[in-house]
């Protein structure tokens, strides 16, 4: 599970999280709604820092 952790999900919601930041700024500069990206860059990072530090925990 911890290398499951380690190798696949963590980069997984960094990848989103990266996603998520590019498509706000994208539709800030377009002048669109913004709001989808409003609520889901808190959740996903929440969700991201937890898996982080969950698998850091178990990597000793």
């Amino acid at each position: 599970m911890q290398l499951l952790m380690s190798l696949l999900i963590v980069p997984l919601l960094g990848a989103i999280t990266f996603q998520i930041f590019t498509t706000f700024f994208r539709n800030l500069k377009r002048g669109e709604s913004t709001h989808n990206q409003v609520v889901l860059g808190p959740v996903v990072t929440f969700i991201f820092l937890f898996a982080f530090m969950y698998s850091l925990l178990f990597l000793h």
